[in-house]
């Protein structure tokens, strides 16, 4: 009797223990992106509880949960007492009633996705830094302001939901955050690289990226600051790192994880040139003393909405806002007000 009682308290975490063995012997020799090991399974769920995502993910569920239910019970108990106490009522629902019983009720989930969407707010990753761009946001009592900031609120008047800006300081991050679900929807650079990993919308401006340089290199234009021996920089896993990449063919470009860094090398002696978006580099000008920017550039690129890849009605949702929000004069007075008189991109972009 003994022995039949403790036998499933042996044999129940035994067979755990081989299958989560096997599973993870298989995927040694399976790609992964058909069969992940459960090793990597933990793996992502430390790292999301660390930082912040899979609490606040499993926080949104919960919040959900707790207005469907509160939903219910307000409508459902009414409707039910007065459905039981009128014949008339209840004759008349039966139908409907029936029809509803005999669907599955996921198959409802798609249509309140459309409807309520999937949380409360809309997470919006800005970018920022120490001076504001047309693309870069500068906080101000914890909160952002600039163009991505302004098209962002707006945004969430469009869908008549509130936003919830997520900042990050640079946009290789907030590509990382977008391709994995952590925001909704992104402000960013566009290239062919970050094509294969996210979704884009409309651009809403077109800009370009030079070099800033100090006064020992002497350099004037770009091609003076492709030399042997310059020291260039630019920020981490970026449209404009890349771009400098390819087109550099003397010298080589240094990453950096952020524009205060990189301000700061310069600063020091410890680099030559910066490379960045024009409209954001005489702010640091200014920072460097004998430092300016060459003339010419090395990338034409537009600056766009996006959002995560195989998400066809977000990814259209954002392309009609965009495109509205450049007939209406919404991107223009967002330009305006940070003081930017370049022109918004057409619509076509």
């Amino acid at each position: 009797m003994r022995a039949s009682l403790t036998r499933p308290l042996v044999l129940y975490p035994v067979s755990i223990v081989l299958g989560l063995g096997v599973w993870e012997a298989l995927a040694r020799v399976i790609p992964k992106a058909l069969f992940t090991p459960p090793s990597a399974v933990l793996g992502r769920l430390a790292a999301m509880t660390a930082d912040g995502s899979l609490p606040a993910a499993l926080l949104g569920s919960v919040q959900h949960m707790l207005v469907g239910y509160l939903l219910a019970v307000l409508l459902a108990i009414p409707v039910g007492i007065i459905v039981g106490r009128s014949a008339a009522i209840a004759t008349a629902v039966e139908p409907i009633l029936n029809a509803v019983y005999a669907i599955p009720p996921v198959a409802f989930a798609p249509f309140f996705v459309i409807w309520f969407g999937l949380y409360f707010e809309a997470r919006v990753a800005l970018v920022f830094a120490p001076s504001m761009s047309i693309f870069f946001v500068v906080k101000e009592n914890d909160k952002p302001r600039g163009v991505t900031a302004d098209l962002a609120g707006a945004l969430g008047k469009k869908l008549n939901i509130p936003v919830e800006a997520v900042l990050f300081p640079n946009s290789g991050l907030a590509t990382d955050a977008l391709e994995a679900g952590n925001v909704d929807v992104a402000f960013m650079p566009v290239d062919e690289e970050r094509k294969k990993r996210i979704a884009f919308g409309p651009n809403y401006v077109l800009g370009e990226s030079t070099y800033m340089v100090t006064a020992a290199t002497g350099a004037k234009t770009v091609e003076d600051v492709d030399k042997a021996g310059t020291r260039v920089i630019g920020i981490a896993n970026t449209t404009t790192i890349r771009a400098a990449t390819r087109t550099l063919k003397n010298t080589t470009i240094s990453p950096v994880p952020s524009v205060e860094e990189a301000v700061a090398a310069l600063r020091d002696g410890k680099a030559d040139a910066f490379a960045l978006s024009r409209d954001s580099l005489p702010t640091y000008v200014k920072q460097v003393p004998g430092s300016r920017m060459v003339d010419g550039a090395f990338q034409q690129i537009g600056i766009a909405i996006a959002v995560a890849k195989g998400k066809p009605a977000a990814l259209a949702a954002v392309t009609e806002f965009m495109d509205e929000a450049k007939q209406s004069g919404t991107v223009r007075k967002a330009l305006d007000a940070a003081g930017y008189e370049v022109p918004v991109a057409p619509l076509t972009q």
